[in-house]
């Protein structure tokens, strides 16, 4: 019994190293394309003015303080680590790196969704750099600032993932933990900065039209992907009210 339960195993890793194998080279040529693209954001010496305040030492802890105000825990948190006592207008080049990270994440999990509608796999990875070299992805290589973005998109679409799962599961535990962490997900989106949150719909959209989709289907998700979405904006907003005490 144990014997072919070890045989089965190793069967299963057997058939997915093809598998992860085509999602690392699809990963490795995407960043390729990014980082050809977006060179010169991470070879030039630049700064914007909203940069001036996270490479200047003693107005950290002010810009930490008005980022939390402004809802953004989260990012003031890893903005504040990544440029503790300072930073010189050389170093941002290192945080822009970052961002082009978070734009490939975020443009592999476009690439898995529209694969996993069914959509051609070649058509499917153009559609994903398609939208990783749109204008505000452009922003977010670019920009120091704006670097952690693209990973607050690519958390909105983990929490779609986590929601559609939950929404398919038949047992109480595992459903409740899937929309648990869907929520959470989003939660945490949103205390990066909040208009990437939207990108949970752009991953809804892609779900929901596929050729055999029915209204009836649609209808019900959407109003599951509604609840879900609505519960991360009340756990933000109540996060949000805290930090502006």
């Amino acid at each position: 019994m144990s014997l072919n339960l070890s045989l089965h195993s190793m069967e299963s890793r057997i058939a997915c190293a093809p598998k992860l194998l085509r999602h690392s080279a699809a990963i490795v040529i995407l960043l390729s394309i990014l980082i050809v693209v977006y060179r010169s954001a991470l070879t030039e010496t630049y700064g914007f003015s909203d940069d001036y305040y996270d490479t200047v030492p003693g107005t950290q802890e002010w810009v930490f303080e008005k980022r939390v105000m402004e809802g953004r825990p989260i990012y003031a948190s890893i903005m504040a680590l990544l440029t503790s006592g300072g930073m010189s207008i050389e170093e941002l080049a290192w945080i822009r790196w970052i961002s082009i990270v978070g734009i490939g994440l975020l443009g592999f999990c476009i690439l898995r969704a529209l694969a996993l509608t069914g959509c051609d796999r070649f058509l499917s990875f153009c559609m994903a750099v398609t939208i990783c070299v749109c204008v505000p992805l452009q922003i977010s290589a670019v920009w120091a600032t704006a670097s952690l973005y693209p990973f607050g998109a690519a958390l909105s679409g983990l929490a779609f993932i986590l929601a559609r799962r939950a929404l398919f599961y038949q047992g109480i535990r595992e459903k409740a933990l899937l929309s648990a962490a869907a929520v959470f997900s989003l939660v945490a989106t949103l205390l990066i900065f909040q208009p990437v949150a939207m990108f949970f719909w752009v991953f809804a959209a892609i779900a929901a039209f596929k050729p055999e989709t029915r209204w009836r289907e649609l209808y019900r998700h959407s109003v599951w992907y509604g609840f879900v979405f609505l519960s991360g904006l009340a756990l933000a907003f109540a996060a949000y009210k805290l930090g502006s005490l």
